[in-house]
């Protein structure tokens, strides 16, 4: 579920009312997670249920699904690059590192990356 094992962008089209481009692909933001190094990575949403958990290579990517309230744990922090609608965010952390609770909504993730620059 949402894994691909081909590296592929983010990029967006703009669209319609309805969320979609004239050729059916959705608008909504995207996040995704291509990994450079194998990592253990865990998706949960608001009520601590897993969504996703599992370790994926390098040359895999998982597009996150568009779900409120989701958050990232990670082994490896520096194992992924972090994509929102195309535009590659500051890491999360090094390589190596254990981070928890990482909001995963574009914007508060956007916010995180920028928080990390600033300190």
């Amino acid at each position: 579920q949402g894994v691909s094992s081909a590296r592929h962008g983010a990029d967006m089209l703009t669209g319609r009312s309805d969320g979609t481009t004239s050729a059916g692909v959705s608008t909504q933001p995207v996040v995704l997670l291509n990994f450079v190094d194998e990592t253990w990575f865990q998706v949960k949403d608001t009520t601590g249920r897993i969504i996703y958990s599992g370790t994926l290579k390098p040359g895999s990517s998982y597009n996150v699904p568009t779900q409120p309230g989701l958050r990232l744990t990670t082994g490896n922090a520096g194992g992924m690059e972090i994509y929102v609608n195309g535009r590659r965010l500051r890491p999360i952390g090094p390589s190596g590192s254990v981070v928890h609770n990482i909001p995963l909504d574009p914007d508060k993730l956007l916010a995180y990356s920028q928080a990390r620059t600033r300190s």
